[in-house]
């Protein structure tokens, strides 16, 4: 009898008995062999058995992993990218500071030459002398740090002209400088902490003009050039023999910014003015304990260039007047609350001074004579020996006081400068400036070749003011400096990073565009360019490249004005009596007249 023909039942059909399994069944043969699936649980011999997996995680298991070990993949690889970016912002941050660091060194090693071969913190000598000005500003840091030490007053002391004391208000008593050199005058002695100042003078000056100038600056070449010329111009080696509190002058440039960002540049939001504000109250404090004097010839300078900016551009001050007044309001909130005590000591204080502290007429030689931006000073290294006579005898022959010494070459540079840019805000009132400085500087009456004429100067007002009588007008060529190293700075950005002198035009003009007049027009420093002292500049520093060629500029201006450092010292010797042990022997609270 035929056996009936096996027929296959599909997976998950109607008619089988074991779903998602192949079974094989003979309709009349129950012994036949069945193939079970999953949910089978028999095998067949002689068939092929399905194909198992070992991997028994779920296929969603799989992909979860594979999504994970991709992101883990992308964050390596972003943290990777994030660290290499950070590096070379890092890099690039100290590149960008790199050069101003290597100016700043070169600031504080130019200031220990100056006073070469004493040591920084010296206890055995002083600059110049041990004696007049100098030995006073020692004692005036010791007795700073003496009052701090035992907590007393720094404004007045009865340790000099006992029994009535003296008013430091009324002096040059520097109580900020003492303060910060307060440590080093407990430890070393107040010689060497004067020592250090001296030579910190030199360096903060440089460095707060070398920041400031970069502010109108591309690159810190330019502002490195302005920076040495207004920490080691003419005005700070005069001071520099002697008058620590009208040497010691980062704080000036400092202001006039903050006053410029004020008035010409406002700030769009109430914050920063505030801001601004608050930092120009917080500089003018320090600097009113520092130098009152300094201070007040700082302010006379700001509302002089606020009267200028005005003059110039009425209508665009008078829209920005608000918001510098706002900034101004801050500057008192914080100034008139920190200065009212040294300033009441210094109006209603014990023994304070009643009128002018100096006779008025004994002040009218230091002024500076016309001729001396060109006619320079012993003070001066290259000077030829017969100028550097001449030079001397101006300002009463007080070298110290005459820093007005720009050179010709320095001149002839910053009026190219004036006249080529003109039309630029900061450039126009950095040159009113140092008019006005200059005018001021020159006192009441005009002084011309050392001798005196009979046409009054409008410094002849201020002999008229009790507070302002005691200025000495040779004092105001610190600003011409300052103004002076600004225009340095703009002068040897635009050599350095020329623009062009025309925006392109040609989408308009067509063929225009190509011609040659346009094209000299438009090309740069160190192109072709029109003809005139503007083309022949230009045709001078064309053959070497812009870094060369303001390297040369700057060296050229700045080399008549080389100081002739080192300063000369003097040993300074503590009398044996006070350091015997004699002196144990006066009883502790006791006077003893010296």
């Amino acid at each position: 009898m035929a056996q009936p023909r096996a027929r296959p039942v599909r997976r998950g059909a109607p008619g089988s008995k074991v779903s998602g399994a192949v079974a094989v069944a003979g309709a009349e043969n129950p012994g036949a062999s069945t193939l079970a699936g999953a949910s089978g649980t028999g095998r067949s011999l002689g068939h092929a058995t399905p194909r198992r997996s070992f991997d028994r995680r779920p296929a969603t298991v799989d992909a979860e992993m594979r999504v994970e070990s991709s992101d883990a993949g992308r964050r390596d690889v972003r943290d990777r990218s994030d660290r290499w970016r950070s590096l070379a912002e890092e890099h690039r941050r100290l590149a960008f500071l790199a050069p101003a660091a290597l100016a700043m060194a070169a600031y504080a090693a130019l200031a220990c030459v100056a006073f070469w071969p004493v040591q920084p913190v010296s206890n055995g000598a002083i600059p110049v002398c041990a004696c007049g000005d100098q030995a006073q500003e020692v004692w005036f840091l010791a007795w700073t740090a003496h009052a701090v030490a035992h907590g007393i007053t720094p404004f007045f002391t009865a340790a000099i002209n006992y029994p009535r004391g003296v008013n430091l208000a009324d002096n040059t008593s520097m109580p900020l400088l003492g303060l910060i050199a307060s440590p080093v005058s407990l430890t070393l002695g107040p010689i060497a902490a004067y020592n250090l100042l001296m030579r910190l003078a030199f360096f903060c000056s440089a460095s707060a003009m070398l920041l400031v100038a970069k502010r109108f600056t591309t690159s810190w070449g330019p502002a490195a050039a302005a920076g040495a010329l207004y920490g080691f111009s003419p005005y700070m080696v005069g001071q520099g023999n002697g008058h620590l509190f009208l040497l010691f002058v980062p704080l000036p440039p400092v202001i006039l910014l903050i006053c410029y960002e004020l008035f010409a540049r406002p700030s769009r939001t109430s914050g920063s003015v505030r801001r601004a504000g608050i930092c120009l109250g917080l500089a003018c404090v320090a600097q009113y304990l520092i130098s009152q004097e300094v201070l007040v010839t700082t302010a006379i300078c700001a509302a002089g260039a606020a009267v200028f900016a005005a003059a110039r551009r009425p209508r665009l001050v008078a829209g920005r007047l608000s918001r510098a007044a706002a900034g101004v309001a801050w500057a008192l909130v914080v100034f008139v609350p920190l200065v009212a005590y040294p300033a009441w000591y210094f109006l209603k204080g014990p023994e304070h001074v009643v009128g002018p502290v100096h006779v008025v007429s004994a002040l009218k030689p230091f002024r500076v004579d016309l001729l001396g931006p060109i006619v320079p000073t012993t003070d001066q290294r290259l000077a030829p020996a017969g100028l550097a006579a001449i030079g001397s005898r101006a300002v009463a022959g007080y070298v110290a006081e005459n820093g007005i010494y720009l050179g010709i070459p320095l001149l002839a540079l910053v009026l190219a400068v004036l006249w080529a840019r003109r039309r630029e805000a900061l450039v126009a009132l950095a040159g009113l400036l140092a008019l006005f400085a200059l005018v001021l500087s020159l006192g009441s009456p005009l002084t011309v070749a050392n001798h005196a004429t009979s046409i009054p100067l409008p410094f002849v007002l201020f002999r008229k003011v009790s507070l302002l009588a005691g200025i000495l007008a040779a004092r105001f060529s610190l600003y011409v400096d300052l103004s002076v190293a600004v225009l340095l700075a703009l002068g040897l950005d635009a050599l350095l990073h020329p623009r062009p002198r025309l925006a392109t035009e040609g989408a308009a003009v067509g063929h225009r565009r190509h011609s040659p007049r346009r094209r000299a027009m438009a090309e740069p420093i160190g192109g072709r360019g029109p003809q005139g002292a503007k083309g022949l500049l230009r045709r001078l520093s064309r053959p070497v490249s812009p870094a060369l060629f303001t390297g040369c500029v700057a060296a050229v201006v700045v080399l008549p004005l080389v100081p002739s450092f080192p300063y000369s010292s003097q040993v300074a010797q503590i009398p044996p009596y006070f350091t015997s042990a004699a002196v144990r022997q006066i009883p502790p609270g006791s006077v003893v007249l010296t």
